[in-house]
């Protein structure tokens, strides 16, 4: 499987269509499609790997003025 992350986070077109998770992640890696079940399952998997309380537990999530950022950003956090 291709790295999803590179310098610059991950990046695709946005397609707010509803999928299933596996439609998600076939999506970004044969489209470079993020949908927001992709944001769902990003956030939940990050949240997953997050060390101990009290060491390190701060996410900073990028952000510009494209349209659809905002509805990604909900579906992320």
């Amino acid at each position: 499987m291709e790295n999803l992350f590179g310098t610059d986070g991950i990046r695709g077109r946005v397609i707010l269509d509803e999928c299933s998770d596996e439609e998600a992640l076939q999506r970004i890696v044969e489209g470079r499609e993020l949908t927001p079940q992709l944001m769902q399952l990003l956030g939940e998997s990050l949240g997953r790997t997050l060390p101990e309380d009290g060491q390190g537990d701060t996410i900073v999530i990028g952000w510009d003025e494209r349209p659809d950022n905002h509805t990604l950003a909900s579906w992320l956090t």
